[in-house]
């Protein structure tokens, strides 16, 4: 398995997390503070950015619970990213 196709199972058991509340404060700061190589899993993360921080807080502890608009937009998000051929990033 690539580093990429890596990375993007590794983003999408995170996203499948927030969907069901069962991620840790450390994953969400993870998910603030590092970024991906790959310009297009970037791209991704940085949207999902916007869904969960859309004031560009700069504590993560101002974060309250992910609401239930935010996990339909991260779900489409997780759709469309399980569609996604790693061939393609």
């Amino acid at each position: 398995m690539d580093i990429k196709d890596k990375a993007r199972k590794y983003l999408m058991t995170f996203l499948l997390k927030i969907l069901k509340d069962d991620y840790s404060q450390n994953e969400l700061e993870n998910l603030f503070i590092l970024k991906y190589q790959d310009a297009d899993l970037e791209d991704i993360r940085q949207e999902i950015m916007k869904i969960i921080n859309p004031t560009g807080k700069s504590s993560i502890k101002d974060i309250q619970t992910i609401r239930s608009d935010q996990k339909s937009r991260i779900k489409e998000i997780l759709v469309d990213l399980e569609s996604i051929s790693v061939s393609k990033l």
